[in-house]
This record gives structure tokens, C-alpha cells and sequence, in this order.
């Protein structure tokens, strides 16, 4: 049996910034947008819990609208969901 590793609420994150700023116009147009969705939610960057990476996906979502059709939110909010539940 192959031992899988669950991964951190830090890499959860990580990969949730990835994914955004590759489908959001790159680091430089993306970050902004994440940093002002991640405070709003009340996320802190060095130590995110679970409960708010949830809350910020809708955040992220909504702020992605201006720079992403439909269906790519729509697999985005899948993908940033799953991650967030494979932290149980």
C-alpha cells in the first residue's frame, strides 16, 4: 500500500495562489487580487486554517470574474475545493 501524506493548510494555500495567478493574468496582475481576498478573509499567509481557506475560495471566485470566463471558475472553485477537503 502506498502511504499518501496530507498536505498542510500552507501548501493547500500555495497551491490555490498557483492555480489562481495561472489562470488570472500571471504573478504580477494576480497577487494583488489574491492578497486583498486572502485579508478580507482574514487569512494569515504564514499560518491559514482550514475555515478560511474555504471562505476565501468564494472570495477568489468573484474577484476572477473580470479575468476569467465561467468555465474556467467554475473548475477553479472545484479544484480549490477539493484542495481544502483534503485537509480533513
Amino acid at each position: 500500500m502506498v502511504e499518501t501524506t496530507k498536505p498542510t493548510p500552507i501548501q493547500v494555500a500555495d497551491e490555490m495562489i498557483a492555480i489562481f495567478c495561472s489562470n488570472h493574468g500571471g504573478l504580477e496582475y494576480a497577487m494583488p487580487i489574491i492578497r486583498q481576498q486572502f485579508q478580507r478573509a482574514g487569512i494569515d499567509f504564514y499560518n491559514p486554517t482550514k475555515e478560511k481557506l474555504a471562505k476565501v475560495i468564494d472570495y477568489l471566485i468573484e474577484a476572477g470574474k473580470l479575468s476569467a470566463e465561467p468555465e474556467v471558475l467554475n473548475e477553479e472553485k472545484r479544484i480549490f475545493i477539493k484542495l481544502v477537503r483534503s485537509l480533513d
